[in-house]
């Protein structure tokens, strides 16, 4: 690298994979058997909707719909598939526990590479898996921003969370939906210093062992959630953790274009809106027809909003996620 070029990072696709089927609160309530009504449910989530996984629509869900938000990425960027180095998929909801998603996804890739070049030598770009349940998307792209090497990195979240959800279990079984969300790094070197672009400031922790088991599921199990710690730790950490990024970039709230947080539910993301200072418009939010799709909320909602020409290059985007563990991880990019 001379002296005259810099290292640029830029956000250059972006999509986003939802299952065919869309499940209202009535069908939900009809099917489930839960003693509930489809106001209460919108009134207490936002959640109006959500789209589930059929058995027979996917062999590998979680794979397949990261592949397709993958294929949406690739067909928005403009690019090869063969142009892919590296693959990160952020899930806790793997079709397998091994290999990993990212394994399914990347031998996806190869199988389009030979269609693109059938006479040239391919290989699969690297890949693995992140879990940091609904924190993870925010990790893998806070990883994806800081791998060295030039290239193109797809950053994925992608989750079949209705799996582990007790149809009969009406605090969580309102809440969650299936789907995935991808965005493309590329690394590069430029002949100018970029313009702030590509990662300013991140935040990430883990709080005390206490908030562990207020969210989780064991091995074989159905997903166990106390709905009022979980609201009550997310209305305190995830705002903490947006200031110190916006502390760390020398920003403020008047400065972000958008704020894209974990979808999971309307409370929660209007009281961390609120907390930290952000006006309505700055705020993504997809809750009310996805529902809590867990490492596969930011990216979803990112790409709906770009899709929707609500940010352009050159503006600011604050993602943040927090989930089980209870664990968070705020990123702020130019885009």
């Amino acid at each position: 690298m001379s002296n005259l070029e810099f290292m640029e990072v830029s956000v250059v696709g972006i999509g986003s994979c939802l299952p065919e089927a869309e499940l209202t609160n009535e069908a939900l309530i009809a099917l489930s058997g839960i003693d509930s009504d489809p106001d209460w449910i919108t009134k207490r989530t936002g959640v109006e909707s959500r789209h589930v996984v059929d058995p027979d629509e996917f062999e590998r869900p979680t794979g397949m719909m990261a592949f397709l938000a993958l294929r949406q990425a690739v067909g928005f960027a403009e690019i090869e598939y063969g142009e892919i180095d590296r693959i990160i998929v952020a899930t806790s909801s793997g079709d397998t526990r091994i290999p990993a998603v990212g394994s399914f996804v990347s031998q996806q890739v190869l199988k389009q590479i030979r269609i693109e070049s059938p006479k040239v030598e391919a290989h699969a770009p690297g890949a693995f898996d992140v879990n940091a349940a609904c924190a993870g998307f925010a990790y893998a792209a806070e990883l994806g921003y800081y791998i060295p090497q030039p290239g193109i990195t797809a950053v994925i979240g992608a989750e079949t969370f209705t799996r582990f959800v007790d149809p009969a279990d009406r605090s969580t079984s309102i809440l969650f939906g299936d789907g995935a969300g991808a965005m493309l790094l590329k690394r590069e070197l430029v002949p100018r210093r970029p313009d702030g672009s590509g990662l300013l400031a991140s935040h990430a922790e883990t709080l005390d062992e206490e908030t562990a088991a207020i969210l989780k599921v064991e091995l074989g199990e159905t997903i166990e959630m106390e709905g009022r710690q979980v609201f009550e730790q997310a209305i305190t950490s995830d705002p903490y953790s947006v200031e110190k990024v916006l502390e760390k970039a020398g920003c403020t709230t008047e400065d972000v274009k958008l704020f894209v947080p974990h979808q999971a539910n309307r409370k929660i993301t209007d009281s961390i809106a609120r907390r930290v200072g952000f006006k309505k418009e700055q705020i993504v939010s997809t809750v009310e027809h996805t529902g809590n799709t867990s490492a596969a909320s930011i990216p979803i909602a990112l790409n709906e909003a770009i899709r929707a020409g609500r940010a352009q290059k050159g503006d600011l985007v604050l993602m943040s996620g927090f989930g089980a563990g209870m664990t968070v991880c705020t990123i702020l990019v130019r885009l």
